[in-house]
């Protein structure tokens, strides 16, 4: 007969069933492992992710007795073999008597964090009793196990820094490429494919259990040429081999080539913030060396009331490439918006053998000055 007691509707129990009160035999469980304390927990119940601790509620489980024991009775709860991924934070040795036999008492577990993307581990708990006065008690030497399975939480891929490139002929260009896991089984090897004749790129990165969070460099290179090219745009695949990584697929990265002389100036501020009566410098360059008898001339083009400069004009000649220019922004009323501009002409006197051509009109890129009113 069962009763319940008032204000519940419903109940669990366990009932146990012995033959004349003989001792369980081998195949009768013994130790009762729960999910929540009342439902016998299955092998494929008990799942955990990896990195998880014990503090999450996933990770707790619980054990009691099925019987009433004759004898003080310890479990000890330890990973069989290869545990390595899994360690038992409470609940790795739990003693039950008489007196609280029945009441279920929590086992916690930590899924330890690794680094490679392998499939998911199922690693088995063993659950040993032992009783205190030897081989007459029911629970000596029993023992069940629990199969926990760690869910893998490492993916196989790649981080990298860009899907696109435009790089000026005579430039490096570069991008880099790092792994999100660690490889398994041995190094990832990146080859890089795809460059057109001209065009020098890295060819291979390797990756190993040691390097593979680091980002290496791709790096890609057109040489500077005295010809006016159009380039047209490539992709630079990736094919991936070893560690794990052989049936990744990665992005292709889209290069353009720019023409060097299609743009002869290159500005390297090309905004800029500041307060009035204060100053900043940068700096013009060019982006190839003129030959002999070749003169760049670049004039710098504001109204004076706004800014004083170093030089309003900037000249260079064979074997010089850059010049710092220093502004000064004058004081304004109110936070104004300025802009410098530039207009670019070439002397040629030797035109057998030139960089820059008198008739392609160079231009570069303004700069914009925000300049700010300082209240007295």
């Amino acid at each position: 007969m069962v009763t319940a007691e008032d204000g519940t509707t419903t109940s669990t129990y366990r009932v146990v069933v012995t033959k004349d009160d003989a001792p369980p035999t081998a195949e009768t469980r013994i130790l009762f492992i729960s999910k929540d304390k009342s439902d016998t927990l299955t092998s494929e119940e008990l799942a955990i992710k990896e990195g998880t601790t014990s503090s999450v509620d996933d990770t707790t489980y619980w054990v009691s007795l099925w019987t009433n024991p004759d004898t003080t009775v310890t479990v000890t709860v330890a990973a069989i073999g290869d545990g390595g991924d899994l360690t038992v934070e409470a609940g790795n040795s739990l003693t039950f008597t008489s007196d609280n036999w029945d009441e279920p008492q929590r086992v916690a577990l930590t899924a330890n964090e690794d680094d490679d993307a392998e499939t998911d581990a199922v690693i088995e708990l063993m659950h040993t009793a032992a009783d205190v006065e030897g081989t007459d008690s029911d629970y000596h030497d029993h023992a069940d196990t629990l199969d926990v399975t760690i869910t893998e939480n490492d993916s196989k891929g790649v981080n990298m820094t860009a899907t696109g490139k435009e790089i000026m002929e005579g430039t490096d260009g570069t991008y880099s490429i790092s792994l999100r896991s660690q490889p398994v089984g041995g190094n990832v090897t990146i080859e890089v494919t795809g460059a057109p004749s001209g065009v020098t790129v890295t060819n291979q990165l390797v990756f190993n259990s040691t390097n593979w969070r680091d980002p290496q460099d791709v790096t890609v290179n057109r040489a500077a040429d005295n010809e006016r090219t159009s380039h047209s745009p490539f992709n630079l695949g990736h094919g991936v081999l070893g560690g794990g990584y052989s049936r990744l697929s990665i992005d292709d990265v889209g290069v353009q080539i720019v023409e060097a002389r299609d743009t002869a100036v290159i500005v390297t501020t090309t905004a800029v913030t500041l307060d009035e009566d204060s100053s900043f410098t940068y700096t013009i360059a060019l982006t190839q060396t003129p030959s002999a008898g070749e003169t760049v001339t670049v004039d710098l083009n504001f109204n004076t009331g706004d800014f004083g400069a170093t030089a309003t004009t900037v000249t260079f000649n064979d074997g010089d490439t850059t010049e710092d220019i220093t502004i000064t922004a004058k004081s304004v009323t109110a936070d104004a918006v300025k802009t410098i501009s530039y207009s670019v002409s070439v002397t040629d006197t030797s035109p057998d053998d030139q960089v820059y051509d008198d008739e392609d009109g160079y231009t570069a890129t303004s700069t914009t000055v925000t300049v700010k009113n300082v209240p007295e």
